[in-house]
């Protein structure tokens, strides 16, 4: 399972964490990985020690023993686990990846951030690990006229995709007070919403249609997590319609999301690659989905496009998904009939 944060030791350096548990290849033994991919400019190639080689993406993960070839005018920028400095090679050959950076130095460039983006950068490396995942998102509901099972009264349904659901199930919010909506039922001519911490009910309100506006008089409790279900009456039966789980920020996430706007007032390519991370492993949906469109638009990378079809489809946006996956398709097939680099760029 792959997971990405961001941290600070206590010497304030950026740490970036890329994977949770180690890699290991067929026959290549335990791998331990080195660097993260934040932005790649012309042709790159990562080799991996059994010579395989793959084309170097935004977000792809170097580990110690990969070597990366890099042609004239081409240009890879890494963000490195060890010590979380940042490196760019920006000139064509080889070079071998280390925990420590890539060897040989000459072509390899430190990257140093502006005082001010490096001031957010160290804040936002402050941060949690991400809120505990937790809890599932059901949608149910109740059977068309004439289905099979309209006559099972116990039995559940499903009456809509999750991605149909507002707050976006299992994603974490920034506003204190969110809207949650729904999709329509037939015959409902009354809704009611429950919201729960903990398992504890902690707000209800109702509405004629299918959308409320978070109204208590406290906003979200900071790192809560929470369940909400929507309840109707149908034939003079209380039915749920819908139930859902969201998280709500931090105060830390909150002040960490405050310093990425100011990071990305004027970003570079690698400053959304980190939002991009960062949004992402924080499990706040809409605002990875809006990054990594950014994203897309500059790097043209196939990494970038699938996991902005992912979001999209957690989102609902199916069309959006489905759009973002062909081209991610389309860049893969691409990459794939281009990739033919001279056998001497692969050689010691």
């Amino acid at each position: 399972m792959e997971w990405v944060g961001l941290v600070v030791n206590r010497n304030g350096i950026v740490l970036l964490l890329g994977i949770s548990t180690v890699f290991v290849a067929a026959g290549a033994g335990t791998r331990l990985p080195a660097a993260r991919v934040l932005e790649v400019q012309g042709k790159v190639t990562i080799v991996n020690p059994d010579r395989s080689d793959r084309p170097a993406a935004t977000f792809s993960i170097l580990y110690a023993d990969d070597s990366l070839v890099a042609v004239k005018g081409a240009q890879i920028t890494l963000i490195f686990r060890g010590d979380g400095h940042i490196e760019r090679v920006a000139a064509p050959g080889k070079f071998q990846v280390a925990q420590t950076g890539c060897q040989p130095a000459t072509g390899v460039e430190r990257v140093t951030l502006s005082e001010p983006n490096r001031a957010v950068v160290a804040k936002i490396s402050m941060g949690s690990q991400g809120i505990v995942q937790g809890g599932v998102v059901v949608a149910r509901g109740v059977p068309s006229a004439g289905s099979d099972d309209a006559g099972n009264d116990d039995e559940p349904h499903v009456l809509a995709a999750p991605g149909q659901l507002r707050p976006i199930p299992e994603s974490a919010l920034l506003a204190a007070k969110p809207t949650f909506s729904w999709p329509a039922v037939a015959k409902a001519k009354k809704y009611s919403l429950n919201l729960y911490l903990r398992g504890s009910r902690v707000w209800s309100a109702a509405s004629e249609s299918p959308r409320l506006e978070y109204a208590a008089g406290e906003p979200l409790k900071s790192g809560g997590m929470y369940a909400w279900e929507v309840m109707t009456t149908l034939d003079g039966k209380e039915v749920k319609i819908c139930e859902g789980v969201f998280y709500a920020a931090s105060d830390r996430q909150q002040a960490e999301a405050e310093g990425l706007q100011k990071l990305l007032a004027k970003p570079e390519t690698s400053s959304l690659a980190l939002a991009a991370l960062w949004y992402k492993q924080n499990r706040f949906v809409t605002e990875a989905i809006a990054v990594h469109e950014q994203l897309a638009k500059r790097s043209n990378d196939a990494a970038v496009y699938w996991t902005l079809s992912e979001l999209c489809w957690q989102a609902g946006r199916e069309d959006d998904a489905k759009a973002a996956s062909n081209k991610a398709a389309e860049l893969d097939k691409r990459a794939a009939a281009r990739e033919n680099y001279p056998n001497a760029l692969l050689t010691d």
